[in-house]
Parts: C-alpha cells; structure tokens; sequence
C-alpha cells in the first residue's frame, strides 16, 4: 500500500491521504533503491507552501538507509535556507527515528557539527534536546566512547546537559546489557554467540524498546 501511494503521487501527483502522509513518506523511502525517490520527495518538500506539510516530508526525508545521502540531508540543516530554523531540528530527529541504522550517521553529524547546530538550529534548548535523544538510544561501548568525546569538547554552557546525557547513555547501556543477558539465558544462547540470528533479534527488541521508552518519557 505504501509503495502505491507513493508511485500514484510521484507519477501521477495524487497525494496520499492526510493521515497516511508520514507513513507513505516514510514507508516509501525506507524501503527505497531508487535515489530519485528522495529527490523527488525533496523537490515537494521545496515547493510546498503549508508549513505542517513541510515538517511532514522533512520527516519522511530521514527515513532513507542511504548513508551519504543522509549525510548529505544534515548538512542542510547547517548550510541550507531552504529549511526553517525552527525545522533542523526536525531533520536529525527523523534521521535518528527514521532506521535504527542511521543512528551512527547522525551521532557522527552531531560530534563533528555541534557548533553549528548551536548556532543553527531554531532554539538555544536544540543541543541539549539533542544530546538527550542520542544518549537515549545508545547500544554500545563504541557509541558511548563517541558521545565521552563530544561532551569533553561541549562549550561551557552544554556541560552540564553533556553530562547529564552522558550519565543517561550509561545508565541506558548498563540496563541494554543486563537486559541482552536476560534474554540470552532465557531462549538458551551463549553469551559469545555474537553470530546467532536470534541474538540479533535480541538487540533489536532492546532498541525497538529503549524508542517507545524515549517518546512515551519513562
């Protein structure tokens, strides 16, 4: 159903219905080989003169697995007019919500850009927030050695935000792990099995989890 919603707008120009938008958008792109479907996502997102459709496409935007063309989406969000201030932040949200598999993309854009984003992104509360979300869905020791780095570089006034995200990031990989070893024990896989298809189910379930946490607030 996505996949046709999509084609239908892409080459006939009928719009999705309003509430499967973000769905299809996102859907559409997730699943995607094709880079013209990006693009062409881009180009309406561009032309569009509704402010609410706007956030809409940007958040479907992120939801491509293509790393460069990641990349290439949150450099907008530090060198492009085209998006309003107020909706960078946007863009890294939806690049972290888009596929658990662009949260490296967007950890490294945030580490090698925070300045920027600083002074950027539409509000003085956007590191902070940003920051927060990262170290919510950390999975692993080379992530959280990652975010150490950039909070040890944050200016003065992020410090505090940096560490309180740092202590979360801990908190949330200490409970990842105990977690991960739960459930080894008890569908019976050893520990070291790193090759196992349900150890990777395992990690998925802990990141699906630690999501719903982070946008439901626990």
């Amino acid at each position: 159903m996505t996949k046709n919603h999509f084609t239908a707008y892409k080459n006939q120009g009928t719009k999705p219905p309003k509430d499967l938008r973000r769905i299809v958008y996102c859907g559409a792109l997730r699943y995607s080989a094709d880079n013209a479907d990006w693009d062409f996502l881009w180009n309406a997102f561009v032309k569009s003169t509704s402010l609410s459709e706007g956030v809409i496409f940007l958040s479907g935007l992120g939801c491509s697995k293509d790393t460069d063309i990641l990349k290439r989406y949150l450099l907008k969000t530090v060198t492009d007019s085209e998006i309003r201030r107020q909706d960078r932040q946007t863009v890294f949200v939806s690049v972290v919500n888009g596929n658990p598999s662009n949260f490296d993309t967007a950890l490294d854009f945030l580490i090698e850009h925070q300045k920027e984003i600083d002074a950027q992104y539409g509000t003085m509360r956007a590191l902070p927030s940003l920051l927060d979300l990262v170290a919510s869905r950390i999975t692993d020791e080379t992530q959280l050695n990652k975010l150490k780095n950039l909070v040890t570089n944050l200016d003065a006034e992020h410090k505090e935000s940096g560490n309180a995200a740092l202590e979360k990031a801990e908190a949330n990989l200490k409970w990842k792990k105990q977690v991960e070893r739960d459930l080894q024990n008890y569908y019976g896989i050893p520990s070291d099995d790193t090759d196992s298809a349900v150890t990777s189910t395992v990690s998925l379930i802990i990141v699906t989890i630690c999501s719903v946490i982070d946008v439901i607030g626990f």
